[in-house]
């Protein structure tokens, strides 16, 4: 099973220079750095630097875009965090999150966590191909 995280910028450079800050915090306090993607409108120097880039088509520049992304989560179980957070610890704890909770397809968390992250908001996707029936 492949875990990864994922964030978005799309519209002005700023939202791209704040992504890859985001990364490259990621990566400095990680010992194991997983994959991280990029869903952005556009390539540029800034998705470069991203493990994975999804592109959008019609792109709306707003809060939109980010019901996109689970059209096509890139990994099986995957985090997002908005690309104005900043990592202040290793992340990957975060994948430590029991899957069982509930049955659904996608299972979703949000919460905030100021030992980790700066300004955070992530919602972990949980993507499960299989079901059992009981």
């Amino acid at each position: 099973m492949c875990h990864g995280f994922l964030t978005i910028a799309t519209g002005d450079e700023k939202y791209y220079k704040m992504a890859t800050n985001l990364l490259q915090s990621y990566r400095y306090f990680s010992k194991s750095p997983l994959p991280f993607a990029i869903l952005a409108d556009r390539e540029n120097e800034y998705t470069a630097k991203f493990d994975d880039v999804m592109l959008l088509e019609n792109a709306h520049c707003n809060y939109l875009d980010k019901l996109s992304m689970l059209e096509s989560l890139p990994y099986d179980v995957n985090i997002f965090i908005d690309a104005d957070c900043i990592a202040y610890g290793d992340l990957n704890r975060l994948f430590d999150i029991p899957t069982s909770i509930t049955p659904s397809h996608i299972l979703c968390y949000c919460f905030i966590n100021l030992e980790l992250l700066f300004l955070c908001r992530i919602i972990i996707f949980f993507q499960i191909n299989e079901f059992t029936s009981e």
